[in-house]
C-alpha cells in the first residue's frame, strides 16, 4: 500500500526522492501516518477508496428474453404453475391464458438448459441475449440495450437491478424492476427474489395481448472465484 501511494500520488513529492512530505506506519493501529498537502491528501483518500472497492464483492449478472414461447413449455421443463395465483385459463380460442405473469421462480441448472433449447428449437420463439453486467455489492444498474451485428438495439423492457448479497455468500438478495419501453403507460412491475449461489431466476411478464409473453431470464454468474 505504501508504495502504490508513493508511486501513484504526487511522486515528485516525498522524503525518498528529496520532497517535503513523508509517510510512515504506526504499527500499534496499523495504519499510516501521513505528511502532505491538502490536496494530496484528497488524492490518496480516493485511492484508497478506489482499492477498497476493487475488494469488495461483485455480482455478475446476465438477461435473456424469450418472447412467443411454445404452448406446454412449463410442463415440459418441469415447472408447476398451478398454484391460485398463477392458475391457467382459457381464452375464447381454448388457448392458455393467465393474467397474473409468473414470477420468481427458480430454475435448476438442466430445467434452463431445456428451456433455452426450446427456445433456440422453435421457429415462432425469439430469443435476445441482453448485456452482461457486473456490480458490486448492493450497487444498482440500468439495462435498456444489447449489442447485435456491432450495432446497439434497445431491449423491449429495461431492467433495473440490484443485488444484495447474503452474510453467507450463498445467496443473492434480487430487487428488480421491469418496465416496457415501447409502451411507457404500461405498469412496472417489481421483484424481490432470492437466487441462491448459481442458479437462474424465470420472471415472466405480460406483453398486452394476453397470449404473449415474455420472459427476461436472470443468470447470476461469478463473483471472484465462485458462482452466482
Amino acid at each position: 500500500l505504501t508504495e502504490t501511494i508513493l508511486s501513484t500520488v504526487q511522486p515528485d513529492s516525498w522524503d525518498k526522492v528529496g520532497g517535503p512530505a513523508s509517510m510512515q506506519p504506526f504499527e500499534t493501529t496499523l495504519s499510516l501516518v501521513i505528511r502532505q498537502t491538502p490536496e494530496a491528501h484528497k488524492e490518496i483518500a480516493g485511492l484508497i477508496a478506489q482499492l477498497r472497492r476493487l475488494q469488495d464483492l461483485q455480482v455478475a449478472l446476465e438477461s435473456r428474453f424469450i418472447e412467443k414461447l411454445p404452448e406446454g413449455i412449463w410442463k415440459r421443463i418441469g415447472v408447476n404453475i398451478d398454484s391460485p395465483r398463477d392458475a391457467a385459463k382459457k381464452d375464447s380460442n381454448g388457448k392458455e391464458r393467465r393474467d397474473i405473469p409468473l414470477g420468481g421462480i427458480i430454475l435448476t441448472d438442466h430445467q434452463t438448459e431445456l428451456l433455452l433449447q426450446t427456445a433456440q428449437g422453435d421457429l415462432r420463439a425469439n430469443l435476445t441475449q441482453g448485456p452482461k453486467v457486473t456490480l458490486f455489492n448492493a450497487q444498482t444498474a440500468g439495462i435498456a440495450k444489447y449489442a447485435a451485428g456491432g450495432k446497439e438495439q434497445p431491449l423491449r423492457h429495461s431492467l433495473h437491478v440490484q443485488p444484495v448479497i447474503s452474510a453467507d455468500r450463498r445467496n443473492v438478495r434480487l430487487n428488480l424492476r421491469v418496465s416496457d419501453l415501447k409502451s411507457p403507460w404500461a405498469n412496472t412491475r417489481a421483484y424481490v427474489g432470492t437466487v441462491p449461489d448459481g442458479k437462474t431466476l424465470l420472471i415472466e411478464i405480460a406483453q398486452g395481448n394476453g397470449n404473449e409473453v415474455g420472459v427476461p431470464e436472470l443468470e447470476k454468474i461469478p463473483y471472484i472465484s465462485r458462482l452466482f
